[in-house]
């Protein structure tokens, strides 16, 4: 009894401080399912601890990038001066860090100095960015 207690503390306490991802949540959902029937069995709670950590070893595809930079600086809206903003900006910044497109992003409003992927500065208060951008 005390062996499920720990597992399930360490499960709740391990996931309460960070975000879930889609994957990782659902290796959290199986393990929670699995354990339920194990009762007492300790192979059984062996099997199940080895299935989420498979799980969890796998790789989330794509990735959230929060206040991206180009060069140290935070990436413009825009791909060009005020042209192609939102999606086209985020889906070269994505193509830059190696992905193939972006899937969603969010702005962030007069941000002051920021960096369109050409390498050109927008420094002034109105400037945009993004928050973030997921790319895929």
């Amino acid at each position: 009894m005390l062996r499920k207690f720990l597992s399930l503390a360490t499960l709740v306490l391990g996931f309460a401080s960070t975000p879930l991802s889609a994957s990782s949540f659902n290796c959290d959902f199986r393990y929670r399912n699995c354990t339920l029937s194990c009762n007492d069995d300790a192979t059984c709670w062996d099997q199940c601890r080895v299935e989420f950590e498979q799980c969890s070893a796998q790789p989330v595809p794509g990735q959230n990038f929060i206040d991206p930079t180009v060069d140290g600086e935070r990436v413009d809206l825009c791909l060009e001066w005020a042209a192609q903003c939102g999606k086209p900006a985020a889906d070269a910044f994505c193509r830059q860090s190696g992905f193939r497109r972006s899937t969603s992003f969010s702005v962030a409003e007069n941000i002051g100095r920021t960096r369109l992927i050409t390498g050109a500065i927008c420094n002034d208060w109105f400037c945009d960015g993004f928050k973030n951008i997921q790319c895929l």
